[in-house]
């Protein structure tokens, strides 16, 4: 049941300041491509892996249920959601209607600074992101969630 929430975990930065050798700095610029493909469509391809863990738990019966309790994989995925939203949302991943970027300059002059951030980021070959998912508490909520994303956490 663990090996579900995998490719969250993936779509974040490793922990740490430095990046020791090449493949770490590989894995770090795989993430982009992780965090891309769980936030495009709208998000999804997360919304399936919330969907998809709730059935195990439905359908995999008590023991499921025990095991999903003692190893706390349920927290797990929420706070994973929670990291990756606010990276997606740091790094202008998050696709927006057409509607809303003519409707809104402030919205525009948004994204097009994130979108820029994002090209920064990856093209200046930093180690690491200045953000710390865990520490930053002033920006511990995603500004935004997108519709399926919700949808299936109610569901």
């Amino acid at each position: 049941i663990n090996c579900v929430i995998l490719p969250l975990r993936l779509a974040l930065p490793r922990a740490g300041n430095v990046e020791v050798n090449e493949s770490q700095y590989a894995i770090h610029l795989e993430s982009f491509s992780h965090l891309n493909d769980l936030l495009s469509n709208r998000g999804q391809l997360t919304s399936l892996i919330i969907i998809f863990m709730a059935e195990c738990l439905l359908c995999g019966g008590s023991s499921m249920r025990d095991e999903a309790l003692q190893t706390g994989v349920i927290h797990s995925l929420v706070n994973l959601i929670r990291k990756v939203l606010i990276r997606g949302a740091r790094l202008g991943a998050f696709e927006m209607n057409d509607d809303e970027n003519h409707s809104n300059s402030r919205q525009n002059r948004a994204t097009t600074s994130r979108k820029a951030a994002r090209h920064n980021i990856i093209k200046s070959n930093q180690p690491r992101e200045n953000f710390d998912y865990d520490q930053d508490h002033h920006s511990s909520c995603p500004p935004t969630i997108p519709l399926a994303i919700s949808t299936a956490m109610v569901i």
